[in-house]
C-alpha cells in the first residue's frame, strides 16, 4: 500500500530500514523509511508525504532521501 502511495506520489523507491527491517523494533519505536525522491522534490512535497506515511500508519516515521542531497 505504502509503495503504491510513494509511486502515486511520484516517488521512486520506498524502502524499510533500521530496527523494524532488523525484526528489532520495539512499540516505542519510529519507522525508518528511505525514499527516492526525483530531483525537483521540494520540501513541502516532501514533509506532506512523511506526513500521509504517519497518518496512514498512526506512527511517528523517519523519511531520508539520499537523491535530494546530491
Amino acid at each position: 500500500m505504502l509503495k503504491a502511495l510513494a509511486v502515486e506520489c511520484g516517488y521512486l523507491r520506498l524502502a524499510v530500514f533500521g530496527s523494524v527491517a532488523r525484526g528489532e523494533a520495539r512499540q516505542d519505536s519510529d519507522i525508518d523509511l528511505l525514499v527516492d525522491a526525483p530531483p525537483g522534490t521540494s520540501s513541502f512535497a516532501f514533509i506532506r508525504f512523511k506526513r500521509l506515511i504517519e497518518q496512514i500508519l498512526d506512527r511517528e516515521i523517519d523519511l531520508i532521501s539520499p537523491l535530494r542531497f546530491q
